[in-house]
């Protein structure tokens, strides 16, 4: 438990990076696939959905990679966003 006054919530700060690392067998993946902007859902020849079929990885796997994933971007775009808030206050007082 963390109490610190203006703390709203906790999450992901561009942790890409670490979460390649930690899922490196599924990104290894990526440059196995038919289709080099292969989104891993419905695209044939896509190496994961091949990986997810043969038990190599299991989907839940896949899942956690792809909600860390979205995490991260999420977080990323709301910081952007607040950013570009800030700026755009700052200049209309001016």
């Amino acid at each position: 438990m963390i109490d610190t006054p203006g703390i709203r919530e906790l999450g992901l700060w561009d942790a890409r990076e670490g979460i390649d690392d930690t899922f490196s067998d599924i990104t290894e993946l990526f440059d196995n696939c038919k289709y080099s902007n292969c989104t891993h859902t419905t695209e044939p020849g896509c190496a994961v959905k091949k990986a997810i079929e043969n038990m190599t990885i299991s989907s839940e796997r896949w899942k956690l990679y792809c909600q860390l994933r979205n995490e991260n971007e999420w977080g990323k775009n709301k910081a952007v966003n607040i950013c570009k808030q800030k700026l755009r206050n700052k200049i209309s007082r001016t």
